[in-house]
């Protein structure tokens, strides 16, 4: 989940989303509508990925070394947790650093 809070230039960075309810319960299904926004000077491209268990999959490329935002929000659409708009997810937006292609950080990523 490196990918929420740091990346390199160039290369893919990815993280997971978890959906939970507003107990804070797991959700075991997926189809909900994950929105995600990665910018700093400019904004970059996301894919979302939606694993069918509640469990959504990010990934992205930043191509310039810099400290970026990334906003994460989610429009639950089945259920009786269905809403009209989206909510951003707890911790968003997620202030991340992007370091130069040439540095290798961190290590354990």
């Amino acid at each position: 989940d490196c990918g929420r809070y740091v990346a390199t230039a160039g290369s893919l960075a990815t993280f997971v989303v978890n959906a939970v309810d507003r107990f804070g319960n797991a959700i075991s299904r997926g189809g909900d509508q994950i929105d995600v926004n990665v910018r700093s000077v400019s904004y970059f491209p996301a894919a979302v990925t939606d694993l069918r268990v509640g469990v959504y999959g990010v990934s992205y490329t930043v191509t310039q070394a810099a400290l970026f935002r990334i906003d994460v929000a989610i429009k639950f659409i089945f259920g009786q947790g269905a809403l009209s708009s989206k909510i951003p997810i707890a911790g968003s937006p997620f202030l991340a650093v992007c370091f130069p292609a040439f540095l290798t950080w961190p290590p354990n990523c």
